[in-house]
């Protein structure tokens, strides 16, 4: 997978588990794309990937409580 390709990084938390669900997407067209990349992280490393998310990559748009309370989309332009 090449980075240069990711566009879209939508997070959702559970609160339930404190796990975060990760997707990566060349584009995002809400329920219409699948992700080229899924993750589940626990509460301490997701907040180690929020900080190398913002060192590789220019956040350009963020979004809040699209689906539910809590979730979030990142639209994003690698580093160069």
């Amino acid at each position: 997978m090449d980075l240069k390709n990711i566009n879209v990084i939508y997070v959702s938390p559970s609160k339930e588990d404190k796990i975060f669900r990760i997707n990566l997407f060349k584009v995002w067209e809400k329920d219409l794309e699948e992700s080229i990349l899924q993750a589940y992280l626990a509460e301490g490393d997701f907040q180690r990937f929020m900080e190398t998310l913002r060192e590789v990559f220019q956040i350009t748009k963020e979004e809040h409580d699209i689906f539910k309370y809590g979730d979030s989309a990142f639209y994003a332009n690698m580093k160069m």
